[in-house]
């Protein structure tokens, strides 16, 4: 083994924005338990922030992520410990449900939890870098500040993400350099003496993407239900440190519901919606990648009213004895939806640019009693306009964001156009 020149330690804390799931397996009585250590602390293991990073690397440079995170034939040069809980934590529990895509309601069987460690905790991350005598010097500075790059934009780790689920941002971020030509580096690096004496640049990515954000109001209510609610009707709002919120997977939920349905109209293929959404497919143990990336939002400005109904039998028409309930919905209130679309092109531009005209004007709903109104939004009205945004309208209340590109309302219309239909 070729003779160690310099070690780099890389430290940092990180916060999970959002709340985030990474599974140690099925428990007693939750479909889905985050892992633990002994003290029954949340923890992030080294192996799910690897697997990110070495994603996330190869978007910055892909010729350098065998040099540092290694392949079948080399080891690698980066190593991670776990991320260790700092500070407080609370786990909290979300129910998840499939809803058919030829009915639009819920598959029999398909109720599931699991759970979460809530937004704002926080973990205490450690790396370490080795370079060789062999290695080329000039590339693995190079892969430092990549690295360092990834930490400073941060991360989505866990399950979920591409629904906004494991939100990480990263602080306090050091790095160390322990050159061993120089008089006392070993035993700074051996008596772990923190230098912070290496000041990484920032690279930039190679990939595309374009995100659209869209101001809305709750125009009735809304009813997103889930087991970390505020109070103890049979069925409350998503609750969560402090904050009412609307799920990703219920956003993601409604809008792929949407998208299929026109993409169906206007004679696109399911698998097109599979390429846009992602796919899981048990049967022949095939799944892919959603290319959309739907935020969590939070709600703000609105108050919670308990309202009582009753189940009705579909066959008679009648009440079901003993079947009533209460909820506890969401009214007024307003959220900030943002939709992120990596390496896209003009056709899944123009299909999201419909679902999300029928979101903000009406015509779409989310979450649970859309029978009963709930869940429509509109497009609010203050102003929110921001010069660096690709295209904007109605007040800056929807935006476009792309790196070097502006957007009339006719360049809007030729996406869409790519589905065969005018705006």
């Amino acid at each position: 083994m070729p003779r160690i020149k310099q070690k780099f330690i890389i430290t940092a804390n990180l916060t999970n924005k959002t709340a985030f799931s990474i599974s140690s397996g099925d428990g007693e009585f939750i479909d889905s338990m985050v892992v633990k250590d002994a003290n029954e602390n949340p923890f992030i293991p080294a192996t799910s922030l690897i697997g990110v990073i070495r994603s996330e690397f190869k978007k910055y440079d892909d010729s350098l992520t065998s040099a540092i995170l290694g392949d079948g034939d080399s080891p690698s040069q980066l190593m991670l410990s776990d991320a260790k809980l700092i500070s407080k934590s609370k786990i909290n529990i979300r129910n998840g449900i499939k809803v058919s895509n030829v009915t639009g309601i819920t598959q029999d069987g398909a109720l599931y939890d699991y759970e979460v460690v809530g937004s704002g905790a926080k973990f205490k991350l450690k790396a370490e870098v080795t370079i060789r005598k062999s290695h080329n010097q000039d590339d693995m500075y190079r892969a430092i500040d990549i690295f360092y790059s990834i930490l400073k934009n941060g991360l989505f780790i866990g399950a979920k993400t591409m629904s906004g689920l494991g939100e990480i941002k990263f602080s306090d971020i050091r790095v160390s350099r322990y050159d061993f030509s120089q008089n006392g580096a070993f035993e700074s690096f051996l008596d772990k003496k923190e230098l912070d004496n290496y000041k990484p640049n920032l690279v930039k990515k190679e990939n595309e993407e374009i995100r659209f954000c869209l101001n809305l109001d709750i125009k009735n209510s809304l009813l997103i239900g889930s087991a970390s609610a505020l109070s103890d009707s049979d069925i409350g709002s998503l609750y969560e440190n402090n904050e009412f919120l609307a799920s990703g997977t219920s956003l993601k939920g409604a809008i792929r519901n949407r998208a299929l349905k026109i993409a169906k109209f206007l004679g696109e293929n399911e698998s097109f919606i599979d390429d846009l959404f992602g796919y899981v497919d048990e049967k022949n143990k095939q799944a892919k990648k959603s290319k959309i990336q739907i935020k969590e939002s939070v709600i703000n400005k609105a108050f919670t009213k308990i309202q009582q109904r009753t189940k009705i039998d579909r066959f008679s028409g009648s009440t079901i004895d003993g079947a009533l309930f209460d909820s506890e919905p969401l009214f007024k209130g307003d959220i900030r939806l943002d939709v992120l679309i990596k390496n896209p092109d003009y056709k899944e531009i123009g299909l999201i640019l419909l679902v999300l005209k029928d979101l903000a004007t009406s015509k779409l709903a989310v979450g649970g009693g859309k029978n009963v109104g709930r869940g429509v939004f509109e497009i609010s009205k203050e102003d929110d306009s921001d010069k660096d945004a690709s295209f904007e309208a109605y007040n800056g209340n929807f935006k476009i964001y792309q790196k070097d590109k502006t957007y009339s309302k006719d360049d809007l219309n030729k996406f869409v156009a790519n589905l065969g239909e005018k705006l």
